[in-house]
């Protein structure tokens, strides 16, 4: 499938990308995700089945899942930057 990137206009090709998700005040991290990736600015593009998982996955399966590993994320307010 031939697809170009809306916010560049280069070309993207499939591979596997990191998205991150928000429940409740927990960020979490998904790795090795299906995606097509733009070649030009990296932005990553999941498909309509992928993100559909995804939010069947926001229920109890991540409360039930033992992560892989734990990262320590900085958090800053917009203001004092």
């Amino acid at each position: 499938m031939v697809m170009k990137c809306p916010y560049c206009d280069d070309f993207t090709y499939e591979d596997v990308g990191r998205m991150t998700v928000t429940l409740d005040d927990r960020l979490m991290v998904i790795e090795d995700v299906p995606a097509r990736i733009c070649r030009g600015c990296l932005e990553q593009f999941f498909g309509e089945e992928i993100l559909a998982k995804v939010e069947l996955l926001r229920g109890d399966k991540f409360a039930s899942s033992t992560p892989i590993r734990v990262i320590e994320v900085p958090v800053f307010a917009w203001e004092e930057l």
